[in-house]
């Protein structure tokens, strides 16, 4: 063990961790090729407000739904408590409508 406490076995266990609704999400709009139409839709949603543009692919509009509800592990209290406090990683996620802009 670390000086510190801390271990590498959380993360050694995480890095092979994806996020199959996001990633089938992703793989959509590239297989598509609508990256640049869902970029668009995305720059006038709000943020963290409201419901996805209409239109976006199927998994997408999925990813959206089904993110939109909590897991059930979740601290609604302690979310509450961190939303007095304006932490930041009390909000709900969204995907910035850069993940979608073309590479370099």
């Amino acid at each position: 063990m670390a000086a510190n406490g801390w271990t590498d076995d959380l993360p050694d266990r995480m890095r092979g961790t994806g996020d199959p609704l996001g990633d089938a999400a992703i793989a959509e709009i590239y297989a598509l090729g609508q990256q640049e139409q869902v970029r668009q839709m995305l720059l006038g949603f709000g943020r963290n407000s409201g419901a996805a543009p209409a239109g976006l692919p199927p998994k997408l509009q999925q990813y959206f739904e089904e993110s939109a509800i909590l897991p059930p592990w979740a601290d609604q209290a302690q979310m509450a408590r961190g939303r007095l406090n304006g932490h930041p990683s009390t909000r709900p996620r969204r995907p910035p409508a850069t993940a979608f802009a073309p590479g370099p």
